[in-house]
């Protein structure tokens, strides 16, 4: 049984390891269920479990237990872990279907479930085009299941019917934010630039499901008031918005090593994240040649360069990261007024700084 711990370093540790055995469980009931349909089957679940164990901050279950603790005089969070579990296991599915619509096979520095499958097909397909098709239908069909797995992981659990009603409803509601923010994203890379809204972007397809909704569903379990829960919300929109940004910049500046992740990568998907969108607005005389480099498919290490320079030079990664600072100062500002004890807010502050503060 979880311990009760006061610091954040403490509960961070302690989160990551309910939440490693609730997902190594999960995934094994699974794997065995699916031996009795066909084993072929089973070893997509193998590959899910695979995946979502080879890395990962826990960060939204860490959320979701730290809002819990800070509005429940300090009561044990046993019960609470499968709904933990289900924001981690959101989270893993998004992973899965971003990687796919950005044609990634990469994630924490080894495959993932289109990577793992890129290869098992290759065995069986000689033509490239159909091995990804296929490796990234697998995918597709594990992402889905390990979304229906974060509903089963609240309907399974030891909470009362209204609890997990009331569960449901956030995680439902984080699922349909988060879809119109990712739709947003992929529309943003062929529609004109004017259209293209980034901050929202972020607001909807990160801060909804990954700040917000672990912090509301938490503090709503532990009966915080509406007040408080508004405070949240404000809190975790703030926040998430500086993680999406500070991302952005990790997607093209960040040690690939660290991030697990190519920083070619949003460059030729030609993703308008808000870094990009300014360094095209500021980059003067250099603004064709790096609207160019935007969405380019053979995208190569001189011309990430070039890009790198011009959005350095030209300010935009400046002015984006003064705006991150902006976005945590907000975040910071909702703590004062928050009801909860001051241990816990010293918690949330060391939040700030892991969401900004990262190379990963």
């Amino acid at each position: 049984m979880p311990v009760n711990q006061s610091s954040s370093a403490d509960l961070l540790v302690q989160v990551r390891s309910d939440i490693d055995a609730f997902l190594s469980g999960f995934f094994e009931t699974q794997i065995t269920r699916a031996l009795a349909v066909d084993s072929s089957y089973a070893e997509l679940w193998k590959s899910l479990k695979t995946v979502a164990l080879a890395g990962g901050k826990r960060l939204r279950p860490y959320m979701t237990i730290l809002a819990y603790r800070s509005f429940a005089a300090d009561q044990d969070h046993t019960d609470i872990i499968p709904v933990a579990g289900a924001q981690e296991l959101l989270h893993i599915s998004m992973l899965i279907h971003d990687d796919i619509i950005d044609e990634d096979y990469i994630r924490h520095d080894t495959d993932n479930v289109s990577g793992i499958y890129l290869k098992r097909y290759g065995a069986y397909l000689p033509n490239g085009a159909e091995q990804r098709h296929y490796a990234q239908s697998a995918a597709l069909i594990g992402g889905d299941l390990v979304l229906a797995g974060a509903h089963q992981a609240i309907n399974t659990s030891r909470l009362g019917d209204a609890q997990k009603q009331l569960a449901s409803d956030i995680l439902n509601d984080a699922i349909f934010i988060v879809c119109g923010g990712e739709l947003l994203d992929t529309e943003s890379s062929f529609k004109p630039r004017t259209d293209i809204d980034a901050l929202k972007i972020a607001q909807l397809k990160t801060a909804s499901y990954s700040f917000v909704s672990p912090l509301i569903m938490g503090a709503s379990l532990a009966g915080a008031s509406q007040d408080d829960l508004a405070k949240l919300r404000d809190f975790g929109t703030n926040l998430g918005i500086a993680f999406q940004l500070t991302d952005d910049i990790l997607g093209l500046y960040g040690d690939e090593k660290i991030t697990g992740k190519s920083v070619k990568s949003d460059l030729r998907q030609g993703k308008r994240t808000y870094l990009l969108l300014a360094a095209i607005e500021r980059a003067g005389a250099r603004q064709q040649e790096l609207e160019s480099l935007v969405g380019k498919k053979d995208l190569n290490d001189a011309d990430l360069k070039t890009a790198q320079t011009i959005i350095s030079d030209c300010g935009a990664k400046q002015a984006t990261e003064e705006l991150i600072q902006s976005y945590a100062a907000a975040a910071e500002s909702v703590l004062t007024s928050l009801n909860i004890p001051a241990d816990y807010r010293d918690q949330y502050t060391t939040l700030i700084g892991k969401t900004i503060n990262r190379t990963s």
